[in-house]
């Protein structure tokens, strides 16, 4: 179910657990605060952290206690002023590599569920990120 509240954040926060997935805004100085506040799922959750300024901390190095419990996954991408895709949760195995598409600027990695196509707009400097479910 999502859910949405108003209101500071920090105090919020604790109110939740095993949260699935979260957007934070780390224009923020306190962001660090609040990252070390989420209770994330650690069977499978994601962060997203927009407005990550270069040089700062990213989630990983917020998320007290998970990364001992579980496998947990970042990437910074430049887009905006920057952004940190942070995947917590184990993986059951391998699930395949990058491999580089037909069309110019395309990484595609399979999987066995589905895959993530990973795009830059060349004319926009753009960078998109989706997921395509596997075909029948």
């Amino acid at each position: 179910m999502v859910e949405f509240r108003t209101g500071d954040p920090i105090e919020v926060l604790p109110n939740y657990e095993n949260i699935d997935f979260s957007l934070v805004d780390c224009k923020a100085d306190n962001y660090g605060r609040l990252l070390e506040k989420l209770d994330v799922n650690p069977k499978r959750s994601m962060v997203v952290a927009n407005n990550l300024i270069e040089g700062r901390k990213g989630v990983e190095e917020h998320l007290k206690g998970v990364e001992t419990m579980v496998k947990v996954r970042s990437m910074k991408r430049l887009i905006g002023k920057g952004m940190e895709i942070t995947m917590v949760g184990k993986r059951e195995r391998s699930r395949g590599s990058y491999s580089r598409a037909e069309r110019k600027g395309r990484y595609i990695k399979k999987t066995d569920r589905s895959k993530w196509v990973f795009a830059f707009d060349e004319k926009s400097g753009e960078e998109h990120i989706y997921r395509m479910p596997k075909s029948p």
